[in-house]
């Protein structure tokens, strides 16, 4: 981009007037591009040949066809489109000119399909207009070579994942992004990209080069972002990227680079994010990066570097450095001056090394580090000051080492947020530990041999959330143990726990325990007092007598040695219970008549034969929620059929060979007294108080219940519904309930007009109440825009003033008032969002996995997320994300 360059007098008075007018243009640009793209999206308006599979937005501009099954292009688009998007694996040709009646037509977008071939004539008509062109995994091997002629106005294109192995001669000059990443190409001519002088970002990743001419990006001076990683390369001439004067951001990871790389690399002195991660690196000097003063992001992941890192013998007044990864790289040794110069360095990978110890002031110049990772070392010791000068440091990763004993080693660390310490070989929590961690959140200790914890150990962590000690050699928690704690979740699993005592008594904020696969027999209220549970975790113990849970709303007691289930263990909020896989045998009505919230209840694997009548329906559980009663001990008769079939949903596989009315009535009888055919004719009356419908036969069970045997075509209780029908109540607003499979779950709701959802409880807004509001919002949008553009033309306008009043420009204030460019950024480019690449604390979070309604209930162990290798990714993070 050739600089406009000014002289005179009035430099100030003409850069503030260029000023206003971009200004004025780039927020009006904002304005109009927020419009379009909060249009709401529909059914096109003349949904027919292949629109029906289409969307579009509210004036027509943008045209979205998804569907894998679609074979070709709809056969009419609406004329005055701009963008179209289509999506399908099944796509087998573009047909030709079939986009020349579309003159507005400015992007192009298509992802999937099966032509090999890419002709001009499939943009006749609109070679002048269309700006922005994807054309995507549709295995493209083959572009005639005057294709690209023909599309001179093009900004962006995006040719990644086809099957191209070659490559020709691009001549448009106003292309700005271009996309050829995971093809196959091989080879690329010296004169392909010549002519893309306004070209800012290049993606050759993902494909087979071995080798680039030395003069290809000669031509590209306003080249920003070059993506070279996962190809074959190895030999770079020294000059490669001489005219690369603009490069912000190179990644030429997974090559086969050697030392002779840094030649070529000192041509670039405007490099921001560097990633050269998994090469052949064998040694860094200072002198290699001393160039780059803008340098934040080093990737030097999996190289060959020496095992001891020097003092100094890197980085030499690298201020601009915040982030720095050497994974991977066999390193045995770092010293107090190993990262000097490394002054705002905010995060610091050094996992997968073969550190042994953390020596006195490792990290002494390192004050604004944050992140730092250590994890797969061979780490034995930190010294007592190994983290000194590490003022703001937030996250320490010390994982899969093998730490013994420590003894205020985080007493530097003030402002730690989160610890990960499993994995290690740590014996005993000490009440020094964790001293002075007034801010710490997390703290994961999980898979060591911890077989005492001090008392008093957490109460100096008063932002303690999280407490991870799972797969420890705990075998008891005293009543001081985690006395006065804050922490809100507790993960205590694969223990050698026998709780006897009031050992969580107190932890007012305590939501979560699981204590689950321990050795524990038994449950005492006193356990949990003025504790706010809301999911206790028992599974796999050997509890046989439960005195009362606490008030939890979700308790799993599965894979236990229980008996039986009475009303004294129970609290009236409880909505879910798994007490699946123990000895129970018998229910009776008094078991849940305190409960009134039970939802789920999961009793399959048990020796349940008996059940009272009334055990359910006077709770919530009989009529909306579900039971599973799988493989228990259940009869086959009338009398248990009574006490189960007014429950929603019921599970009984396994337990009685056939529970359906059909069997019971016609192969079992009715075991009711005196008997006439078969049925129950002392127990008349009932039937004729509750007469069932549509002609069906009504048996009496006893003098208070009764069942109908409907005829084909109805169901329910009475048979009042049609077998298309399911039950009314779930359908809000008048909706028609209908069944759709089997089950009782299986439903749909037809909806009467202004209503929508799966139960019609939401309300539609009609055509004309869309309109309405469609364009009082955007009355109101326009107006704050108006509003803003003019505050902006007025400020610029006492900037003007301000500046020809107070200074008198210079010479060398000139460069100051270059032309500037608005970038437009199409749809057919992806967006770069910020991706973390530290582990979260929900990263080492048990997975839940409570059945169907509640994963959270099983809480088993979960594995350490691994970190993210590809630089491509790690480089758009956000600091600010990251907390």
């Amino acid at each position: 981009m050739k600089e406009k360059r000014t002289t005179g007098g009035n430099v100030g008075d003409f850069s503030s007037k260029q000023n206003t007018k971009m200004a004025s243009l780039i927020i009006y640009s904002v304005c109009i591009l927020y419009f379009t793209t909060v249009i709401v999206t529909e059914k096109c308006s003349n949904p027919k040949g292949g629109l029906e599979f289409c969307s579009c937005s509210a004036d027509e501009t943008i045209v979205t066809c998804r569907n894998n099954s679609l074979l070709s292009f709809p056969e009419k688009l609406p004329s005055n489109v701009e963008t179209f998007i289509f999506e399908s694996k099944s796509l087998q040709n573009i047909p030709p000119s079939y986009f020349q009646s579309y003159f507005r037509l400015k992007s192009i977008q298509i992802t999937g399909g099966v032509f090999p071939d890419l002709y001009q004539q499939y943009f006749n008509g609109i070679s002048r207009t269309v700006m922005h062109l994807k054309i995507s995994e549709t295995n493209l091997r083959d572009i005639h070579y005057l294709t690209f002629f023909v599309l001179s106005q093009l900004r962006s294109l995006d040719l990644q994942n086809n099957e191209l192995s070659s490559i020709f001669h691009l001549p448009m000059e106003n292309l700005t992004h271009l996309d050829l990443s995971g093809n196959k190409i091989s080879s690329i001519g010296k004169d392909v990209f010549s002519k893309l002088r306004n070209l800012e970002m290049l993606k050759l990743n993902n494909n087979k080069l071995t080798s680039l001419p030395s003069n290809l990006f000669r031509n590209l001076v306003s080249l920003k972002k070059l993506y070279l990683s996962n190809n074959q390369l190895s030999n770079l001439s020294s000059d490669i990227f001489l005219s690369l004067r603009y490069l912000t951001e190179l990644y030429i990871t997974d090559n086969k680079l050697d030392n002779a790389f840094w030649e070529a690399l000192k041509k670039l002195k405007n490099v921001q994010k560097l990633g050269l991660s998994r090469n052949q690196f064998s040694s860094v000097e200072a002198n290699n990066f001393l160039h780059m003063g803008d340098l934040q992001s080093i990737f030097l992941r999996e190289n060959r570097l020496p095992l001891v890192i020097k003092p100094k013998a890197f980085f030499i007044d690298q201020s601009n450095v915040r982030e720095l990864y050497l994974s991977g790289n066999n390193i045995t040794q770092i010293t107090n001056f190993t990262f000097f110069g490394l002054q705002n360095l905010t995060t610091l990978y050094l996992d997968d090394n073969r550190l042994k110890e953390i020596p006195t002031d490792a990290f002494l110049h390192l004050s604004k580090l944050e992140w730092l990772h250590l994890r797969r070392n061979q780490l034995t010791s930190i010294d007592i000051d190994g983290f000194r000068g590490l003022k703001q440091i937030k996250h320490i990763y010390l994982t899969s080492n093998l730490l013994k004993n420590m003894n205020k080693v985080f007493q530097h660390s003030k402002s730690l947020v989160q610890l990960n310490l499993n994995d290690n070989r740590i014996e005993h929590i000490t009440k020094t530990l964790f001293e002075g961690l007034e801010k710490l959140k997390y703290l994961n200790l999980d898979n060591n041999t911890i077989s005492d914890i001090y008392g008093g150990a957490f109460i100096k962590l008063p932002s303690l959330e999280k407490l991870y000690l799972r797969h420890n050699k705990l075998t008891k928690i005293d009543e001081d143990d985690f006395a006065h704690a804050t922490f809100k979740e507790l993960y205590l699993n694969y223990n050698h726990l026998d709780i006897k005592t009031k050992a969580f008594q107190d932890i007012r904020n305590l939501k979560k325990l699981y204590l689950s696969d321990n050795r524990m027999t038994s449950v005492k209220g006193t356990m949990f007092q003025n504790t706010k549970l809301e999911l206790l975790n028992l599974q796999r113990n050997k509890i046989n007598f439960v005195e009362s849970f606490p008030d939890s709303v979700k308790i799993n007691i599965s894979h236990n040695q229980l008996d039986y289930l009475s009303s004294e263990m129970f609290s009236r909020n409880i909505e879910i219970l798994d007490a699946s896989y123990n000895n129970i045998s018998a229910l009776k009505k008094s078991t849940f008549q305190n409960v009134f919230s039970l939802r789920s209840l999961y009793l399959q694997h048990n020796r349940i034969d008996t059940l009272e009548e009334n055990t359910f329906c006077r709770q919530l559980l009989c009529e909306y929620s579900l039971i599973n009663f799988e493989n228990n001990l259940l009869p086959c008769n009338c009398k248990i059929w009574s006490v189960l079939s007014p429950i929603s949903i019921i599970i009984i596989r396994g337990s009685c060979p056939s529970m359906s009315l059909t069997d019971l009535v016609e192969k079992n009888g009715c075991q009711c007294g005196t008997s006439d055919s078969g049925k129950c004719n002392t127990k008349k009356r009932i039937c004729e108080d509750h007469k069932c419908k549509n002609n069906a036969e009504c048996i009496a069970l006893n003098e208070n219940s009764y069942i109908c045997k409907c005829n084909g075509g109805y169901h329910g209780r009475t048979c009042k519904l049609k077998s298309s029908e399911c039950n009314p109540k779930l359908c809000n607003n008048n909706g028609t309930c209908q069944r759709i499979g089997k089950k009782a779950t299986e439903y749909t709701c037809l909806c009467n007009t202004g209503f929508s959802g799966k139960n019609c409880a939401v309300k539609t807004l009609t055509n004309v109440e869309i309109t309405s509001i469609m364009i009082s919002g955007l009355v109101i949008e326009a107006i704050v825009c108006i509003v803003f553009v003019i505050a902006v033309v007025f400020l610029f306008q006492r900037v003007k003033t301000y500046r020809t009043l107070s200074k008198k420009p210079s010479p060398a204030d000139e460069n100051q008032y270059a032309s500037i460019d608005t970038l437009y950024l199409p749809e057919s480019f992806p967006t770069y969002q910020p991706l973390s690449k530290m582990e979260s604390t929900t990263a080492e979070s048990p997975d839940a996995n409570e059945y169907e309604l509640n994963l959270e209930m099983q809480g088993e162990s979960g594995k350490e997320e691994m970190n993210n290798d590809d630089e491509t990714k790690d480089s758009y993070y956000n600091v600010a994300t990251r907390t």
